[in-house]
């Protein structure tokens, strides 16, 4: 149920402040402060079987030695000894080597040599013009890898032959073409690297035609050229499933940064559409928040969406905020540790802050101590050991957790936004007493639209006001 203020008697400021009302452009981000890296999608490696192809083409260029049985080793010293061999797939192969494992597959002629662990052949495809089962011209002789791909109605076995990327020792067939003199694979198109953001969505049915879902995708691909960019871009995102719904807009980008920035901005404007319209769907789960980007969140919930965050009231006194209620579990006490809220049943929400930085996790460990330790890979871990200083964990609420509740994984997401919009509007710690002068930047990166619900704006719009002292609304320009 919607909170109603008024029934609290609050006692707020009777004007916001015109400069307290918008989000607060801080200017260039510092280092500490950037939106998260998105994984690479190029079919880099195929269902895990380019480094078997290599493999099986090594061992035909090496065969391995073989065992001799009752080596009389013992009367050997020297053979007791012996410096380790390097890994012979650790030395590409020689232009003899490689001509004597395409002669051994050619001479294997249409069956091929298997790829161990696999329904693979290596099999050599000599040049041949359009005709039967041969639907392109394959314009040169071939490498290629001989796969099952279905059954015909006669029950015999349908085959693709893909062509083996001709970059030196790359044994990739995704993105490779029959129509290409020496062919390529999606990692090695040409000598540029490029970036594409999609956003597709569906819409109701006319005349209405209201947005109903959002959902984006991240390409990195290669291409030899201008004229060839939007070819080569295609067949980078073959790999990739179906996205629902119709095509709304893209950007191309030759940097990697500017591509997740947009990336990030357009996934969390929408998430903040979704927060507004909860009928509104988000395709995907994971939210890049757009931190280091607050002018331009601000252009774009205004110029997708017709939306704007803004602060419509300010509590007079710090003490007020005890009128509202905690809606994340059960409030911790100030001098509450995780282990005052964990059980076998609780799990806990806090905060990691200092004069720069806030981060909200959860935990279902009472040991603070194996918590973003230096060695760590996790945000905190890196800020750490790339920044210095010594953050400090402050428990927030207890949260039940388990297989039959996820309020605690809900909890946490709702944390994540709720910390972004204190850093969006330049709101001051309430935390740690030692930080209470500072306006930090969050720096999650990442949380999950999965977990939010109808009332989700109100409980982080609640957390907002009780912690930070500040309401802040999500409403139509």
């Amino acid at each position: 149920m919607e909170l109603n203020y008024e029934i609290l008697n609050l006692q707020t400021l009777p004007v916001v402040p015109i400069h307290r009302r918008e989000i607060v452009d801080r200017g260039p981000a510092p280092p500490f402060c950037q939106v998260m890296t998105v994984s690479e999608r190029r079919g880099a490696n195929v269902g895990g079987g380019v480094e078997v192809i290599k493999d099986a083409f090594y061992g035909i260029a090496r065969p391995a030695e073989q065992a001799v049985e009752n080596a009389p080793i013992y009367s050997n010293p020297e053979m007791l000894s012996q410096e380790p061999h390097p890994d012979d797939r650790d030395l590409p192969l020689c232009q003899v080597e490689r001509d004597v494992a395409i002669d051994m597959i050619q001479r294997a002629g249409t069956e091929g040599i298997d790829v161990e662990g696999t329904d693979f052949k290596l099999i050599w495809m000599p040049k041949c013009p359009k005709g039967w089962c041969q639907p392109v011209e394959r314009v040169s002789d071939q490498l290629s890898i001989k796969r099952a791909v279905g059954v015909r109605n006669d029950g015999s076995t349908i085959y693709k032959y893909d062509p083996i990327c001709t970059y030196l020792d790359c044994f990739n067939y995704y993105g490779t073409r029959v129509t290409e003199e020496n062919p390529t694979c999606v990692l090695h198109k040409g000598p540029n690297t490029g970036f594409m953001v999609f956003e597709y969505g569906t819409l109701s049915h006319p005349p209405l035609s209201v947005l109903q879902t959002i959902e984006h995708r991240f390409v990195s691909f290669t291409y030899l050229n201008d004229s060839k960019r939007e070819d080569h871009m295609k067949i980078g995102m073959q790999n990739l499933t179906q996205p629902a719904g119709q095509e709304l807009r893209r950007q191309f980008f030759n940097a990697r940064e500017d591509a997740e920035k947009t990336y990030a901005l357009w996934k969390t404007s929408a998430m903040f559409m979704q927060l507004h319209s909860p009928s509104f769907k988000y395709i995907g789960s994971s939210i890049s928040l757009a931190v280091g980007l607050e002018d331009q969140l601000k252009q774009e919930l205004r110029t997708t969406y017709g939306l704007q965050l803004k602060v419509t009231a300010i509590l007079q006194d710090q003490r007020e905020s005890h009128k509202i209620p905690f809606p994340f579990g059960i409030e911790a006490a100030k001098a509450d540790k995780l282990a005052d809220l964990v059980s076998s049943t609780h799990g806990a929400l806090y905060v990691v802050c200092d004069d720069k930085i806030m981060y909200g996790g959860q935990s279902v460990s009472a040991d603070e101590s194996s918590l973003h330790r230096l060695l760590d890979r996790d945000t905190i871990s890196n800020y750490k050991r790339m920044f210095g200083g010594n953050p400090k964990l402050v428990t927030i609420a207890s949260v039940p957790k388990g297989a039959r509740s996820q309020d605690l994984k809900k909890m946490e997401s709702h944390l994540h936004v709720a910390l972004y919009l204190a850093y969006l509007f330049r709101l001051r710690n309430p935390f740690h007493q030692n930080y209470q002068i500072y306006h930090p930047y969050s720096i999650n990166k990442e949380t999950n639209s999965s977990n939010f619900g109808t009332l989700s704006w109100n409980m982080i719009q609640q957390f907002v006001f009780r912690k930070f002292g500040v309401k802040i609304e999500l409403c139509h320009v």
